[in-house]
C-alpha cells in the first residue's frame, strides 16, 4: 500500500497536530517573557504613562483571569474596562479554557499511548529471558522424568 495512509497513521497525525497546536497556544498565551519583550521594545510604559511593573502586574492578573476557572472577575490596576472589553476577555477566556481542556485530554491520551508502548517494548525485551527460563524448566522437567 504505497502512497496511502492507514487509519491508524491518520489518527496519529491528527493527534500530533492537535497536541502541537494546543501546546503552542498554551505556551504563547502564558509567555510572560514575550510580553516583557514587547513592553521593552515598544516602550509601552512610556506610551501609556505608567511603569513596566504595573503593566506586568496587569499581565499576570489577566493571565490569572484567563487561565483559572474559579477567577470570575478581571481587574487591571489603573485601567477601567469597557463593556466590550469585558465581553472580549470573557470570549477569549472561554476559548483558552477549551484549549486547556483539550490539551489535558490529549496529554492523558499521549501518556497512555506512551506507557502502553513502553510496556510492550519491555515485554518484547523479556522474550529472550522467558524463552531461556522456559528451556531450563523443560530441561529440569525432562531430567526428572
Amino acid at each position: 500500500m504505497t502512497g496511502q495512509f492507514s487509519y491508524s497513521s491518520m489518527v496519529k497525525l491528527l493527534f500530533y497536530v492537535s497536541f502541537t497546536i494546543t501546546m503552542a497556544t498554551f505556551v504563547v498565551v502564558n509567555a510572560s517573557w514575550l510580553y516583557w519583550l514587547n513592553l521593552s521594545w515598544a516602550h509601552l510604559a512610556t506610551r501609556f504613562e505608567t511603569s513596566n511593573t504595573v503593566l506586568m502586574n496587569n499581565f499576570y492578573q489577566m493571565i490569572k483571569y484567563l487561565q483559572l476557572p474559579w477567577e470570575t472577575t478581571l481587574h487591571l490596576d489603573g485601567y477601567r474596562l469597557s463593556e466590550r472589553a469585558v465581553q472580549h476577555f470573557a470570549d477569549v477566556r472561554r476559548l483558552i479554557l477549551i484549549n486547556n481542556t483539550l490539551l489535558m485530554l490529549l496529554w492523558i491520551v499521549g501518556l497512555r499511548g506512551y506507557f502502553k508502548q513502553v510496556y510492550h517494548q519491555l515485554w518484547q525485551m523479556t522474550r529472550g529471558l522467558r524463552n531461556f527460563f522456559g528451556r531450563i524448566r523443560n530441561v529440569v522437567i525432562s531430567s526428572n522424568a
